[in-house]
Order: C-alpha cells, then sequence, then structure tokens
C-alpha cells in the first residue's frame, strides 16, 4: 500500500519551501518585493527538478533573501525527515535508481557504502558515455599496445600526457582488457623519446620512478620547506609530503575535526613545469616544484638567478639535478641538450612543420591561405617572411 505523502519545511528554507516523503518539492504562497519596489504574490506550486548533466540525479535551485543555491532533491528529502547526517556521510539509494527520491528508499550512509551499492545494482557510469570523453575502447585498446612514448601518442589523441600514462597503467578504463606495457614496450618507448628529444648523456636509469621521474635507490632525505614548517616537507628526491594534521570543518549540524594521515602528495603534471599546491591558512599557493627543492637545500638564490636542470629533463626534480644559476646558462643548457622549444613542441602550436612548408609554396594570398588555416593573416605574413618558423 502506498504511504500517504507528508510534508515538511527544509531546513534553513522555512516558509518558503517544503518536501515530501515522495520526493517532490513545493514552493508556497508569499508575498515578495521586486527589485522596483512593488510587491508580488506568488502562489504554491510544485518545482521543477531537472538531472544533472553527468550523474543523472534530480536537483533544484531554492532562493532567500536574493541568494539561489542547488540542491540534490534526495539530500532535501533526508535533512528534512531525518535531520542531519554524520561527518562522512552522504545520501544513499536503496535501488540504485537516482530518480526514486522516496523517504524509505534513502538514507543517510558512508561513500563507501554508496560505491558498494553501485558495485551491487552495476550502476558505474559507462566511461564512453560522459560528455567530455575524448577516447573511444578502440582507442584505448591501440594505446595500451602502441610502443611510441606518452608526448608523442598524446599529441595523435588530442589528450594530455598523463591521460595517456593513466591509460596505459590501469588507472582509467580499467574495465577494458588488453596488454600491460612490457619492460621491453617501455624500453623502446623510452628509446624513441630520447631520440626524438636528443638529449645527451645516459639513457635514464630503469630505477626511476615515471610519474615522479626520480631516482629511487638513492639514500632520500627529508627536510620542513621554508615558510612551511611540520606542515609540509620535501625531500631529495623530488617528493612532497604532508604531515599528519587535523582540520576543523563545518555543516549543518555544526563543527568537527577531521583528521589526515601524513601521506606523499600528487605532484600536478597539467603544467610547463611539474608543480605543487601547498594550503596556507584557507588559501591554496601553488609552487615550482624544482624551486622548492631548491631553496629548501640550497637556499633563496641570488639575485636574477633561476632554477635549472642539469639534464635538461623538467620531470628529474632530483636535487642532484638541480642547480641556481643565470637565465644565459640556462638558454645555454637548452640550446646544448636540444631541449629549446620551437615549433611543433611549444604546447600552443596550431601549425605543424608540413604545414608551415606547404604555406609557404601557397600560390594563394595570405588571407586566403589564413582562413584555409585557421590563423591570422599576420601569422601566415610573418611564416612567409621567416620571421617565424626559421628552424624550417
Amino acid at each position: 500500500m502506498d504511504t500517504p505523502e507528508k510534508w515538511r519545511d527544509i531546513p534553513g528554507y522555512e516558509g518558503y519551501y517544503q518536501v515530501s516523503n515522495h520526493g517532490r518539492v513545493k514552493a508556497l504562497a508569499r508575498t515578495v518585493q521586486s527589485i522596483n519596489g512593488q510587491t508580488q504574490t506568488l502562489c504554491e506550486h510544485l518545482m521543477k527538478m531537472t538531472p544533472h548533466i553527468n550523474d543523472g540525479y534530480p536537483q533544484l535551485a531554492l532562493t532567500r533573501d536574493g541568494h539561489s543555491k542547488t540542491y540534490r532533491v534526495s539530500r532535501l528529502v533526508l535533512l528534512a525527515f531525518l535531520g542531519n547526517p554524520p561527518p562522512g556521510y552522504q545520501a544513499c539509494h536503496e535501488d540504485g535508481n537516482p530518480g526514486n527520491n522516496r523517504l524509505d528508499n534513502l538514507r543517510w550512509d558512508t561513500p563507501k557504502s554508496n560505491y558498494a551499492d553501485r558495485e551491487r545494482h552495476g550502476i558505474f557510469p559507462d566511461p564512453t558515455k560522459p560528455h567530455n570523453t575524448k577516447l573511444s575502447e578502440e582507442a584505448v585498446l591501440a594505446i595500451r599496445i602502441d610502443p611510441r612514448s606518452h608526448a608523442i601518442v598524446a599529441r595523435e589523441y588530442g589528450v594530455t600526457s598523463e591521460a595517456i600514462g593513466m591509460v596505459r597503467q590501469y588507472k582509467t578504463w580499467a574495465h577494458i582488457g588488453g596488454p600491460r606495457e612490457t619492460p621491453e614496450m617501455k624500453a623502446t618507448r623510452r628509446a624513441s623519446q630520447w631520440q626524438r628529444h636528443e638529449w645527451y648523456g645516459p639513457p635514464v636509469p630503469p630505477a626511476r620512478e615515471d610519474h615522479a621521474r626520480t631516482i629511487i635507490h638513492d639514500t632520500e632525505e627529508w627536510r620542513d620547506i621554508p615558510g612551511f614548517e611540520r606542515r609540509y616537507a620535501v625531500s631529495t628526491h623530488g617528493r612532497i609530503k604532508s604531515f599528519a594534521h587535523t582540520t576543523e570543518r563545518s555543516n549543518r549540524g555544526g563543527s568537527y575535526v577531521q583528521s589526515y594521515p601524513e601521506r606523499i602528495l600528487k605532484t600536478n603534471l597539467h603544467t610547463v613545469y611539474p608543480s605543487i599546491t601547498l594550503k596556507r591558512g584557507t588559501q591554496n599557493v601553488s609552487y615550482l616544484l624544482h624551486s622548492l627543492v631548491l631553496q629548501t637545500f640550497i637556499g633563496q638564490p641570488e639575485l636574477g638567478q633561476e632554477a635549472c636542470h642539469n639534464d635538461g629533463d623538467r620531470y628529474n626534480n632530483h636535487l642532484s639535478n638541480l642547480r641556481w644559476d643565470t637565465p644565459k646558462n640556462n638558454h645555454a643548457d637548452k640550446l646544448r641538450q636540444g631541449t629549446q622549444a620551437k615549433g611543433e613542441r611549444i604546447h600552443k602550436a596550431k601549425l605543424t612543420a608540413e604545414q608551415v612548408l606547404a604555406i609557404r609554396a601557397d600560390p594563394r594570398s595570405t588571407a586566403d591561405v589564413a582562413r584555409a588555416y585557421g590563423i591570422t593573416y599576420r601569422n601566415v605574413r610573418v611564416i612567409r617572411l621567416r620571421e617565424t618558423w626559421k628552424h624550417i
């Protein structure tokens, strides 16, 4: 037998909105004042819900005192009928259907239990369906057997090098089979990387980790980062760790203290040089990893000096590979090591070497060529005058 529908005020919106045990939300009749000073009477009516674009959970916006905020309907039902959740709990659906927001289908529970529900119901999102996916299953299988470097494959598929590494290490698209990267494939990939950049010196030691590119067979020494004592530390291998600490947090139920264990922080590889984000009070501040290593173990640079990598590998932030030096010497290192960014190697480059040669040989007008390649008139002009792409 169907449960009778009961309505209750939404906490924080008393007199404005109510939610029922059937998962419906209504706006109450009330009088409001418009911007021009006139009063307007609003009739009681049911609110329209919209599913979230990614996960399909119904949501709606509630407004009070000129401020609007979006809530999931499942959370509003639980807040009104069961009260605030314990710290760390979230709304869970018993039957796994995000559209069924009846009270008897909802509960407060831990993220672990919610994840177990999804496994039991088999409702994990299909990675080929999200609106922002860039790869297909066929592309993932091809990437895993491709012997070329992460960077070359990333350019071909229009994704980042980190995304290629995640695919090959089965950290993403784990539900799709395929061969894992063998030591022979890794050696071939690294050899092609060194050949492509024409780096000098011995090959990368096999004991170096891919994600941090640090030598792990040396003795690792840790020191507190200046200005972040007893909060963050950096090692001679270029790794950052956060010390165990507690943070006071708050929600609608009040404040509570959350504990964090000591852990190694993840480096951001999407920037030109690896960076790390450290929290100073309530603000997040981003730092270049190689600068933190040098400032901690060597000290502050002299006026006009900058951090330099001895082997030209920006991902090798081992202390023995870093030094403070002048911009002139840093530029000389790039020329000697062949790591100077030019042409296609500039991350914002819109043209390839073949396209540049075709532009210079194209008999059409500068304006027609610019429209054909999707670039500006000036870009075509400076290419033909060899003011840019001089190395070709």
